[in-house]
């Protein structure tokens, strides 16, 4: 079976074939359709997260009539259910079907919503409707919806779950362990803690950034984490300060509670405007026709303490010639 998108209200339930359709053996029902919302989609797939607890999904299915049935009283019931390798399981409470489902003599039904629980460890397979129906009294033989939806984990299933930044030590959780690869660079350790569980440490008050990465489906899933105080980032605004002039440089937060700024040459002057925020001026004594390179340095100050490293930004200072020398 191909695997199809099922973005529903991008899917379109099509019933135009119905009308020319004929009910064959006092059948009633000509199809049935099924889709999901693209927000519960991952590349067509339903995405499902946890092993440990159920995913509830909501779901969308419609039915068609034969054109010449349409005035028949149906009475049928119908089950999603996911198909693992061969073997279902019913995922949702049984539907009852009836011309109530219809507007007057359509041959398509209203867009009809229910809720699909796929359980921990019976989530990957394949999601379809399955129905019956009677016939001169009798329950017809089960038929299944001509869509059908695959399952698969969401990426955050094989995201690596933790903290973005150690101070001494952290937990992390790893769902899928094939690959699993760690680059401490002398900062911090890793040890397995056993059902996908790992502890990261710092090695004495070393800082920097490791990651810890891992695979899945081709795909490399990587964890970058801060390790102690420690600064990233880049200083935005102009190159060029001129004297008179008076700019505004910041630095994102990062989740840090402040930065420390800095900046040796004589003719600026720095004004914090919020903690990662500063204004630089020029004084007036800068003498005319001076140009000079400078730097202005931040440093991160977070939850571990105050950063040894900082990043920096080269300014080009720069003053106009006394008009009277020219």
């Amino acid at each position: 079976m191909s695997r199809q998108k099922h973005f529903l209200f991008l899917l379109c339930f099509t019933f135009f074939s119905y009308s020319k359709s004929i009910a064959q053996f006092n059948n009633i029902i000509s199809s049935v359709n099924i889709g999901v919302n693209s927000q519960y989609l991952e590349e067509g797939d339903i995405k499902v997260y946890n092993t440990s607890i159920a995913d509830n999904v909501p779901i969308k299915y419609s039915i068609g009539r034969y054109a010449d049935a349409t005035s028949k009283t149906l009475v049928a019931k119908a089950i999603f259910i996911i198909d693992i390798l061969g073997a279902e399981y019913a995922v949702s409470d049984t539907i009852q079907i009836s011309n109530a489902d219809f507007t007057g003599t359509s041959v398509g039904s209203k867009i009809l919503d229910a809720t699909i629980t796929l359980q921990p460890n019976s989530k990957i397979g394949i999601v379809k409707l399955k129905y019956t129906e009677q016939i001169d009294g009798t329950w017809s033989a089960f038929k299944y919806s001509q869509e059908s939806i695959r399952t698969t984990y969401g990426r955050s299933f094989y995201d690596i779950q933790g903290p973005d930044k150690i101070c001494t030590e952290e937990t992390y959780k790893v769902n899928y362990t094939e690959g699993l690869t760690f680059e401490g660079n002398g900062i911090a350790t890793v040890a397995s803690l056993g059902n996908g569980e790992y502890k990261i440490s710092r090695i004495g008050t070393n800082s920097g950034i490791i990651t810890f990465s891992s695979k899945a489906n081709g795909k490399q899933y990587t964890k970058t984490i801060e390790i102690g105080a420690y600064t990233v980032g880049t200083i935005t605004g102009n190159a060029n300060l001129k004297k008179g002039e008076s700019l505004t440089y910041s630095i994102p937060l990062n989740g840090n509670l402040d930065y420390l700024w800095s900046c040796s040459n004589p003719y600026v002057t720095i004004t914090k405007t919020s903690a990662n925020t500063v204004k630089l001026s020029t004084t007036s004594n800068m003498p005319a026709g001076y140009s000079a390179q400078t730097t202005l340095y931040a440093k991160a100050v977070t939850n571990c303490g105050t950063a040894t490293n900082y990043v920096s930004k080269s300014i080009l200072l720069s003053a106009d010639l006394d008009p009277r020398l020219d």
